[in-house]
């Protein structure tokens, strides 16, 4: 089967002793014979089968999956158009909750997506087991025709997985700013929080992805929203040494001496791990550099306890400059 000859693969099918619907190869990989022709994109021999009245198309595998998780998988859409008319469930799930269409969406088998979704047959927003929808996979991979085929078909953009996350945060987190603007062009709420009590803003942040932050930041993200810790995007930043953030966030307005439920601020945490750059950016902007957290302790107290030599410099300068 898995060599594609034809005509060998016909007389193995026309052998009435052969049973179609066994499973083939060692426990860790046995396949059904629709499932190899089908995974390995073997249209004759998938036609051949079909056609021979043996097969059944919805048996499942040791995984769960059927034929036609295989083909949307790995983007076989002539399989896809084989199958799709035969089969009983367009939405059927594998072990993992994942739907067919799920595993076109992922991969960015577009072809595959327009076919489904143009059977009529398969729910747009299906979650597998981890929450996921096809959006969130599509705009996580950067899959811009995908995208546009679901934000037409109506999909709920607001949708969230079990950590909360929703797909614009998967498109922020994986640098896909194509297609942040297209969620945001359609309504996605940019003030949803996941199961941390974080924004899209924060990932942002945390990714130093700069032009998104500005994306969010036009269309009205409230730059002063604290996770479940209390921290700021701006300690966000300032925790990842990310200069060029710190430096737009401030210019936006972000308030130095926000403190998180530690009552550290944004001064604590760069002064704490080194970063020199930032330090001196926030003290620019007027951050309090005598400000203590709940025991007591100063930025220039974390700089001097975790070494940070040049930080405490910056800090002692400071310090002398305004006394």
């Amino acid at each position: 089967m898995d060599s594609g000859n034809l005509n060998t693969a016909e007389l193995l099918i026309n052998d009435t002793s052969l049973d179609l619907n066994g499973e083939y190869g060692d426990v860790a990989c046995s396949k059904l014979p629709l499932h190899i022709a089908t995974k390995t994109g073997l249209v004759e021999i998938v036609n051949v089968l079909l056609f021979s009245g043996r097969v059944d198309v919805n048996k499942a595998d040791l995984s769960g999956r059927r034929a036609l998780h295989y083909a949307c998988e790995n983007g076989h859409d002539s399989i896809v158009e084989l199958l799709l008319p035969v089969i009983d469930d367009h939405d059927v799930r594998d072990d993992r909750g994942t739907t067919p269409f799920q595993y076109a969406a992922q991969r960015g088998h577009a072809a595959v997506s327009n076919l489904l979704l143009g059977s009529g047959k398969v729910d747009a927003n299906s979650k597998d087991k981890s929450g996921r929808t096809p959006l969130s996979y599509a705009a996580e991979g950067g899959y811009e025709v995908i995208v546009k085929l679901l934000l037409e078909k109506g999909v709920n953009i607001k949708l969230t997985d079990n950590n909360g996350s929703t797909p614009l945060r998967y498109a922020i987190t994986n640098r896909q700013e194509v297609i942040v603007k297209l969620l945001l062009e359609k309504g996605a709420n940019i003030e949803l929080t996941d199961n941390n009590g974080s924004t899209p803003l924060f990932y942002a942040v945390k990714n130093g992805y700069g032009a998104v932050i500005k994306l969010l930041l036009e269309k009205g993200a409230n730059i002063e929203s604290a996770d479940q810790n209390g921290s700021t995007p701006l300690m966000y930043a300032a925790n990842n040494g990310h200069e060029a953030v710190v430096k737009l966030l401030l210019e936006k307005g972000a308030n130095t001496e926000s403190k998180n439920k530690y009552d550290w601020t944004s001064l604590m945490v760069a002064a704490n791990n080194g970063y020199e750059a930032v330090v001196k950016l926030l003290l620019e902007k007027g951050a309090n550099a005598e400000s203590t957290d709940e025991n007591g302790s100063t930025p220039l107290m974390y700089a001097a306890n975790n070494g940070h030599e040049a930080v405490v410099e910056v800090l002692q300068s400071y310090r002398n400059q305004s006394s």
